[in-house]
């Protein structure tokens, strides 16, 4: 489907369907196919330029990360921590203490810690 031809309220439309399809799939426990689906919504939401929509997005993949490595064994566990990481940095300074960003990075270190 090709995002140019939607008017902006389907576009809109579109990417909420996708986040919300990520979020019944996280809820789920079905990480992959979650991830797939935000990162998919943060496309749209990119080409939207709803900056706070991409950042919360974000959020939700470290979020899913994280989890993931506290299940995981210590190699996939790192590998998933670094990955939410980048997902965390990603998000603008804007938007940071209002999704309380560097409490979660805080909380990442400190499993990395534990890991090692």
């Amino acid at each position: 489907m090709d995002i140019v031809k939607l008017d902006k309220k389907l576009q809109s439309s579109v990417a909420e369907k996708l986040e919300n399809f990520a979020d019944s799939f996280a809820k789920e426990e079905e990480f992959i196919a979650a991830i797939r689906y935000y990162q998919e919504s943060q496309k749209w939401y990119k080409k939207l330029k709803n900056s706070h929509k991409i950042a919360e997005t974000a959020l939700k993949i470290a979020n899913i990360l994280i989890e993931k490595a506290k299940e995981s064994n210590a190699i996939s566990s790192k590998i998933d921590l670094e990955q939410a990481l980048k997902e965390l940095r990603s998000i603008p300074a804007k938007d940071r203490n209002e999704l309380e960003i560097d409490q979660k990075i805080d909380e990442i270190r400190k499993l990395m810690g534990q890991n090692n």
